[in-house]
C-alpha cells in the first residue's frame, strides 16, 4: 500500500501544480483508530490469511460515522462492508465481529486535500 501511495504521489507532484506530501499510514489490526475531525481518511479492509482487499473507500472530513461505524453494521448505510459480507455468503451472521475477527485495516489520514485528489487515490488504490 505503502509503494502504490508513493507512486501515485509522485506522478501527481510531477504531472500538477499540487504538492503532495506523503500522508501517514496506519495498519489497525484492533479496528481501534480513531477518526481525525477536519481530515481526509482513505480506509481499507483487508483479509488476515490473504492480504486481499475487501473494501476501500474514502471518508471525508465531516465523515467519521463513514469511516469509524458504518461498515459494522448491515444496517447504517446504503452501501457497507458488513451488507456486502452477509449478502455474498462470506459471513452469515454477526458481521460486525467477522469484521474484527477476520480483517484488518489499513487507514491512511491526510491533512490538506481536496475532494478530486482523494478520489482520485481511492481509485489508484482499487487498481
Amino acid at each position: 500500500m505503502q509503494s502504490a501511495i508513493e507512486s501515485w504521489a509522485k506522478f501527481i507532484n510531477e504531472t500538477t501544480d499540487f504538492d503532495f506530501e506523503i500522508p501517514e499510514c496506519v495498519i489497525d489490526k484492533d479496528h481501534t483508530q480513531k477518526f481525525t475531525t477536519g481530515k481526509w481518511h482513505i480506509y481499507s479492509f483487508w483479509l488476515n490469511d490473504t492480504n486481499e482487499a475487501l473494501k476501500i473507500g474514502v471518508a471525508g472530513p465531516k465523515s467519521a460515522a463513514r469511516f469509524s461505524n458504518q461498515h459494522y453494521n448491515e444496517n447504517s448505510a446504503n452501501s457497507n462492508l458488513a451488507k456486502s459480507l452477509l449478502k455474498s455468503g462470506l459471513c452469515s451472521d454477526n458481521a460486525k465481529e467477522w469484521i474484527k475477527n477476520n480483517t484488518y485495516r489499513v487507514n491512511i489520514v491526510f491533512g490538506d486535500f481536496n475532494k478530486p485528489l482523494a478520489h482520485a487515490l481511492e481509485t489508484h488504490l482499487h487498481l
